[in-house]
C-alpha cells in the first residue's frame, strides 16, 4: 500500500483507492469508503503562491526597509509557544538553511562568468522569473476545475438513474423529468471528455426490454421500416410486430434486377447503387446490419480508392466532360490540377473568389438558415456555386440548392461559420487550420449513436470475428456494393423478417388512420381504400411523408373532438415537397464503349450548362460498369469449402450455449435465444450446402462483381427539380425516356451504337426536398406528436431524419428500435430538432469518440 494522501486516501496493491475504517471519539467504527477512479480531491491538488503577489498583499506588514526585524522574543504570543510549536519552527529554518546552502552551492558549481549578464537580466525581468509557478499554478487550477465538472456531471448522471428507476417501476413522470433522461448520453460523453474513464461511462442498455412494447406496428415497408422491423424483433423478442405497405412488393426504392443478355448476365439498379464506408458516422449502422444476421458478408463488391471510379469525377461544362481536380499523387498529377484550374472555363473566376472567402462579413447572428445557394454564393461566388455545387447536389438530392437548407445539408460549413473561432478566419482558412493540425468536427449525434451502438450489439447477435474483419475490408474503400445489387439487403431482411413467427407483414393494406387512446395508451390503425379494418398497437413507427402523418394527428385529435396544433399543419406542408426522377440503364455488349479519357465514375451536368447542351433537363450520366466490380468470366470465384469449417462453427455455438446454460444469472433468456438462433442457422445452412452424409466438401461460388457478361453499362437520370410543377401527363413515357437517354450520350459522349438492352423507370417524388427552415419545422411536428401521442407514435426514414442515404435510414431505423427498447417515450424520432447542432472537435492526440 501507498502512503495516505492528505485526504487519508489509501491505494490498495489492486490499485483500487479508499479511505481505511476508523474508529469515531464515541468509541463507534466509521466503515472504510471507497473512492472512485480517478477522483482527487483538493487537499491533494499542489498550489502555488507568487512571491511577488504575496508580496504585495502583505505590505506595510514587514517593518521598516533597511531597518532590524523585531526580535523572536517580541512578537506577540513568542513567549507563550507551546514546546511542539518551538520545535516545529526550529526543523523549519534548519531546512531552510539547508535548502539555501544547497541552491547557493548548486548556483556556483553552474555558474560561470559568462553568465553573469544573463542572470541580471533574469532578475530584471520578473516576468521570466514567474513562467514555470504561474504554469504549474493555472496546470493546478485547471485540474481542480476538471474535477469540479466531474463531480456535478456524476450527480447528474445519478440523477438520471434514480429517474429511470422511477419510470421502470411504472411512476409517472413530469416532461422535465423526461428531458433529463434523454440527455444521459451527453452526460456520458462529457464526462469522457473531461478525461474521466469510471464504469459510468459506459452506456448501458436496461437489463431487459420496455415491457410495455408487447405490440408494434411499422408503417412502410422500405428499407427503412425493414430495418426497423428487424431491429425491434432483436431487441423485444417477444413483442409482435406487424409490417403495413400500400405496395405490394416491399423494398421501397431499392430495387436490382438481373437481366440475361448475349454472354452471360447483367444487373440493372433502379435506387440506390453504392454505399460510402463512413464507419465514423451512420456507415457502421449499415456495415452491421449485413453481418449481424443477413449473411451478406461474401457478396460485398468494393471499389478501392485508387481505381479511377474513384479519382476520376467529371463534370460536363460547357459542352465537355472537366476531370475535378482531386489530391494529387505525384508532381504530375499536380500539375495536371494546377492546369486544369487555370484553364477551363468551369473555374473562371473561382481561385479569386477562394481568396477573398476570408475577408467575407459572417452572416447576421440572427440568421437561423438559408438557402444552400445563397449560402455558397455569399462565401465562395457564383462561379463555384452555379457549376461546381449545382451538380454535385443535383448528383444526391436532384434539387434546386436555392430551394434547400444549409443547416441541413452542409451543417458542418454552418457551424464553422457561425463558431467564434471563425470570426478571423473565414470558413476555408478554417478548414483548412483544421485539416493541417489533423483535428476532425464531429457532430455529437454520431458520437453518441456510436457509443450506445456498440453496447447493442450482444442482443444483435453480431458475429464480432466477422463485424472486424468486414471493418477492416471497406474502411479504406471509396464506395462499394453488393454483387446481387443493393435491392438484396432489402429482399434478405424480408425474408428474414417472413421466417419470424412473431411478425406479420400486410402488403397492399395502406394506413389513413392512426387514433391514440390516453387512457390505454395504445394506437388504432384504420385502413385505407374501404378496409374497414383496424388494429391496436402499443407503439407505431411510421416511415411515411408529411402528408400522411398529418392526417394520423389530424384523425387522432378530431376523435377527441380536439384541433390540431396549427404550426404542425403549416410545417408539414412546408416540408411536403419531393422530386421526381427518370432512371434510364442502357448495356452495350462492347466492354470500351466510354472514350477511354474519360474513365471514372460518370459525371455531373450543372445547372449553368446551356439549355442546348442538356435539352433533355438530364441531371448525370453513371459509368455503371466502372463501380460494379469486374465484368465477365472472371467475375466468378469458384472454392471447395470443407464441411469441417461449418461443423466447427456448430460446435462453438453448441459449447457457449452449454456455458451459460452452465451460469446463475438472472439475464440468460435473451442470449440462449441468440445463441439457439444461431446454431439452428447454422444446422440448417450444412443441411443446403451438404445435401448429403457423405459430403465433405462442396463448391462454393462467390461473385467479384455484379456482371458476368463484359460490355458497358451505364445509367442517366433525367428530371429532378427542372420537372418541379409538371403533371403526370407531363412527364416522359419509358420509351420516350430511353431515346432522350441516347440522344443525351451521343452528343456528350459520341456513343452513337445502338445499346443491347435499355430500360426506363419513373419514380414518382422518390427524394425528400429540405427547405429553409427544416429543423424549426421538426422540431414544431415533435412538439405536435407529443402532444398527441406521448410517445408512442414515432417516425423514421429520408424524410425526418435530413439526409437521404441508405446509411442514415439504417441508422435511423436503428436508433428507432433502441428508444422503443429502452422506453425513451419523450423521443418522437424528432427530438434532436428541439435545439440546435453540437460538434466536438477531435485533435490528433485525443482518443477518437467513434472507434
Amino acid at each position: 500500500m501507498s502512503n495516505p494522501s492528505k485526504a487519508g486516501i489509501r491505494t490498495a496493491a489492486n490499485g483500487a483507492s479508499y479511505i481505511p475504517a476508523s474508529t469515531r471519539a464515541d468509541g463507534s467504527t466509521r466503515k472504510e469508503i471507497r473512492v472512485r477512479p480517478g477522483y482527487r480531491p483538493p487537499e491533494d491538488v499542489e498550489t502555488y503562491k507568487n512571491r511577488s503577489a504575496e508580496a504585495w498583499k502583505n505590505r506595510g506588514s514587514g517593518g521598516i526597509p533597511g531597518a532590524d526585524p523585531p526580535s523572536a522574543d517580541s512578537t506577540d504570543g513568542g513567549a507563550n509557544k507551546s514546546k511542539n510549536a518551538k520545535r516545529r519552527e526550529a526543523a523549519r529554518k534548519k531546512t531552510s538553511a539547508q535548502t539555501d546552502e544547497g541552491d547557493l552551492a548548486s548556483a556556483l558549481h553552474n555558474s560561470s562568468l559568462s553568465d553573469g549578464d544573463k542572470q541580471s537580466k533574469d532578475v530584471q525581468d520578473p516576468s521570466i522569473v514567474q513562467v514555470a509557478p504561474d504554469a504549474q499554478t493555472q496546470g493546478s487550477d485547471a485540474e481542480a476545475e476538471t474535477q469540479k465538472k466531474i463531480r456535478n456531471q456524476l450527480k447528474k448522471l445519478k440523477a438520471v438513474s434514480e429517474l429511470k428507476t422511477k419510470k421502470a417501476a411504472g411512476e409517472k413522470l413530469s416532461p422535465d423529468q423526461l428531458v433529463k433522461i434523454g440527455k444521459e448520453a451527453e452526460l456520458l460523453h462529457d464526462l469522457k471528455k473531461l478525461g474521466y474513464t469510471g464504469p459510468e461511462t459506459v452506456p448501458k442498455p436496461r437489463p431487459s426490454p420496455n415491457p410495455l412494447a408487447k405490440d408494434v406496428a411499422v408503417i412502410g415497408g422500405g428499407i427503412t421500416g425493414l430495418t426497423t422491423a428487424y431491429y425491434i424483433s432483436l431487441y423485444i423478442p417477444q413483442a409482435k410486430i406487424t409490417i403495413y405497405d400500400k405496395s405490394d412488393k416491399l423494398g421501397g426504392w431499392m430495387s436490382s434486377e438481373k437481366l440475361a443478355v448475349k454472354d452471360g448476365h447483367v444487373l440493372f439498379e433502379w435506387g440506390p447503387r453504392t454505399l460510402r464506408p463512413d464507419l465514423a458516422g451512420s456507415g457502421a449502422a449499415t456495415a452491421n446490419l449485413k453481418i449481424a444476421s443477413l449473411g451478406l458478408y461474401n457478396e460485398i463488391v468494393s471499389t478501392p480508392k485508387t481505381s479511377p471510379a474513384a479519382t476520376n469525377r467529371y463534370i460536363y461544362y460547357p459542352d465537355h466532360l472537366v476531370r475535378m481536380p482531386g489530391p494529387a499523387t505525384g508532381p504530375m498529377s499536380y500539375l495536371s490540377n494546377i492546369v486544369t484550374l487555370l484553364t477551363e472555363p468551369i473555374f473562371q473566376g473561382a481561385i479569386g473568389s477562394m481568396l477573398a472567402e476570408p475577408f467575407v462579413q459572417d452572416r447576421s447572428k440572427a440568421l437561423r438558415d438559408e438557402s444552400v445557394g445563397h449560402f455558397l454564393e455569399r462565401r465562395f461566388g457564383k462561379t463555384i456555386t452555379h457549376n461546381l455545387a449545382s451538380a454535385f447536389f443535383h448528383g444526391i438530392y436532384a434539387g434546386d440548392l436555392y430551394k434547400l437548407s444549409v443547416e441541413t445539408l452542409l451543417p458542418r460549413l454552418w457551424a464553422i461559420e457561425g463558431g467564434e473561432a471563425n470570426e478571423s478566419m473565414g470558413v476555408l482558412l478554417r478548414m483548412v487550420d483544421m485539416a493541417l493540425k489533423g483535428q476532425k468536427l464531429i457532430n455529437l449525434s454520431d458520437v453518441v449513436f456510436r457509443e450506445f451502438n456498440s453496447s447493442l450489439h450482444l442482443a444483435e447477435g453480431l458475429n464480432l470475428i466477422k463485424h472486424a474483419e468486414t471493418m477492416t475490408r471497406i474502411q479504406n474503400e471509396s464506395v462499394y456494393t453488393l454483387a446481387n445489387g443493393l435491392g438484396s439487403l432489402a429482399a434478405q431482411l424480408k425474408k428474414v423478417l417472413g421466417q419470424n413467427p412473431n411478425v406479420a407483414i400486410r402488403a397492399g393494406c395502406p394506413i389513413e388512420s392512426a387514433v391514440f387512446d390516453k387512457g390505454s395508451k395504445t394506437i388504432t390503425l384504420g385502413g385505407g381504400n374501404g378496409d374497414k379494418t383496424s388494429s391496436t398497437h402499443d407503439y407505431v413507427v411510421s416511415t411515411l411523408g408529411p402528408a400522411p402523418l398529418h392526417n394520423f394527428v389530424e384523425s387522432s385529435a378530431t376523435l377527441r373532438q380536439a384541433s390540431i396544433s396549427p404550426s404542425v399543419t403549416t410545417s408539414c406542408t412546408h416540408v411536403n415537397r419531393a422530386v421526381t426522377v427518370m432512371v434510364v440503364n442502357l448495356y452495350y455488349s462492347e466492354p470500351d464503349i466510354i472514350p477511354s479519357q474519360y474513365s471514372g465514375f460518370g459525371y455531373l451536368i450543372p445547372s449553368s450548362v446551356p439549355v442546348d447542351q442538356n435539352p433533355e433537363r438530364a441531371l448525370g450520366v453513371i459509368f455503371g460498369s466502372e463501380s460494379s466490380g469486374q465484368r465477365g468470366p472472371d467475375n466468378v470465384l469458384k472454392v471447395e469449402v470443407p464441411r469441417s469449417i461449418i461443423r466447427e462453427h456448430i460446435t462453438r455455438v453448441e459449447r457457449s450455449l452449454s456455458d451459460l446454460e452452465a451460469t446463475h444469472s438472472d439475464y440468460k433468456e435473451e442470449p440462449r435465444r441468440q445463441l439457439q438462433s444461431m446454431l439452428s442457422t447454422l444446422k440448417e445452412k450444412e443441411k443446403i450446402e451438404f445435401p448429403n452424409d457423405s459430403d465433405e466438401t462442396n463448391e462454393m461460388v462467390t461473385l467479384l462483381g455484379q456482371d458476368t457478361a463484359p460490355g458497358t453499362k451505364l445509367t442517366v437520370m433525367i428530371g429532378g427539380h427542372w420537372w418541379d410543377g409538371w403533371q403526370e401527363t407531363d412527364y416522359p413515357s419509358e420509351s420516350e425516356a430511353v431515346e432522350m437517354a441516347k440522344s443525351l450520350l451521343a452528343r456528350h459522349l459520341n456513343i452513337t451504337t445502338e445499346p443491347e438492352v435499355a430500360k426506363a423507370r419513373l419514380a414518382r417524388n422518390c427524394i425528400p426536398q429540405y427547405p429553409v427552415g427544416y429543423r424549426q419545422d421538426m422540431a414544431n411536428i415533435h412538439r405536435g406528436l407529443m402532444s398527441e401521442y406521448q410517445g408512442r407514435l414515432k417516425v423514421a426514414g429520408p424524410w425526418w431524419q435530413g439526409a437521404v442515404g441508405v446509411n442514415d435510414c439504417i441508422r435511423k431505423a436503428k436508433e428507432t428500435a433502441r428508444d422503443i427498447r429502452e422506453q425513451w417515450d419523450e423521443h418522437s424520432g424528432l427530438e434532436r430538432y428541439q435545439k440546435p447542432q453540437e460538434w466536438v472537435v477531435v485533435d490528433p492526440s485525443d482518443p477518437d469518440p467513434v472507434q
